[in-house]
């Protein structure tokens, strides 16, 4: 019932671990592997997926040059896909099989919903291990289930999210990549992935569910500050947030017969408080950096003060988010997403690829806290 898009570009290595992973859940829907690598590493995945092919699982790879766009690759996939559910994954990332069946019904039973997310876990590996992170935010909403699709707007706009890697409906995510072609087609892809999202709420609700969704690879390399810096400050940065608009415009005036006008007006303020939010997140002003609570703690407390907050603290965010971030999910022997997790912490130690990242340590897993936590409940 639904189509698995893996996006590959020189990364046989990966490829070969999450074909294996899919595999070995038994996944029984299609795959295809979107690949855009160079000619010597395609010779390589045209063999990796050979490999794969049998009777019950059998992988399709489409080859692309690497002057094809990220939107381009993805919508010329997307032509072959006929299943009712498609899903964009990563290779260095895994999805539950267990949720993505729940997805699936849910997404039959509900028709005003347009995609199916859930918890979503980062890992870093390194000789010495792997470490879990809670990637997933516990404070801000996470389904978008407002009738209105400008109230789903405003709510997604307080917060920005981005669910190009959720489980969608197909009819849904070839209109928006129909649009992406002609709008939001940028080298970047910053005004891609907010296109996706931005369409996707206007043209149904978003749903999340509480039950782990997806486990992501943190590597240092996809950190976002200066990836969102050079988005910002490119040159042209005005022209596709013109063009952006256009694409929103164009949503309002067909499907939600908006007047051309409004459109316009409605349009433009959308992509204006996308912009404003993430130029705040990036460049901070002064003011609030420098009279925050957490400075004038540290420059008046004793260093122990400081440090006992900081335990005090750590211990009641993992207490809390083990209670809504479904890590319970994954260390209750019975679960089925417990076996998942098991078997992609298998995957990852035996791959020998090393991933890292810095800035996340606050979201760290504490298995300890865990184990104290469900020996009490």
């Amino acid at each position: 019932m639904m189509t698995l898009i893996l996006l590959s570009r020189n990364t046989s290595s990966y490829l070969t671990r999450a074909l294996n992973y899919y595999v070995q859940v038994g996944f029984k829907g299609r795959v295809f592997i979107a690949d855009s690598s160079s000619e010597l590493e395609r010779i390589e995945v045209r063999t990796i997926v050979t490999n794969f092919q049998n009777a019950t699982f059998f992988p399709l790879v489409f080859e692309y040059d690497h002057k094809t766009t990220f939107v381009e690759k993805i919508s010329f996939v997307m032509q072959h896909v006929c299943t009712p559910y498609v899903l964009l994954a990563s290779v260095d990332d895994f999805f539950s099989i267990q949720t993505l069946r729940e997805g699936m019904f849910f997404l039959r039973d509900n028709p005003d919903f347009s995609y199916v997310s859930g918890y979503v876990y980062g890992y870093t590996y390194q000789p010495s291990g792997i470490d879990w992170y809670y990637t997933g935010d516990s404070y801000y909403p996470r389904s978008f289930e407002q009738d209105d699709p400008i109230d789903r707007i405003e709510c997604f706009l307080q917060r920005y999210t981005s669910v190009i890697h959720t489980l969608f409906k197909t009819e849904i995510l070839k209109i928006i990549l129909g649009s992406c072609l002609k709008y939001a087609n940028d080298p970047c892809g910053k005004f891609f992935e907010n296109m996706v999202t931005t369409q996707a709420l206007l043209l149904g609700k978003g749903k999340y569910l509480p039950v782990p969704f997806a486990w992501r690879e943190q590597r240092q390399a996809s950190a976002g500050s200066t990836y969102h810096e050079k988005w910002l400050l490119d040159e042209n940065f005005e022209d596709d947030a013109r063009l952006m608009e256009l694409g929103i415009k164009e949503v309002l005036r067909q499907f939600l017969r908006y007047t051309s006008e409004n459109a316009a007006l409605k349009s433009k303020e959308i992509v204006r408080k996308f912009v404003e939010y993430h130029f705040n997140c990036i460049f901070p002003t002064e003011r609030l950096t420098k009279f925050s609570v957490q400075r004038l703690i540290k420059q008046s407390a004793p260093l122990f003060l400081v440090n006992n907050l900081k335990l005090i603290r750590k211990m009641i965010m993992a207490r809390k988010r083990y209670r809504i971030s479904g890590e319970h999910f994954l260390y209750a022997a019975r679960s089925p997403y417990h076996k998942e997790f098991m078997l992609i912490n298998k995957l990852i130690e035996g791959s020998k690829i090393y991933a890292s990242r810095v800035g996340i340590e606050s979201l760290k897993i504490d298995s300890k806290h865990l184990k104290m936590f469900r020996s009490v409940e």
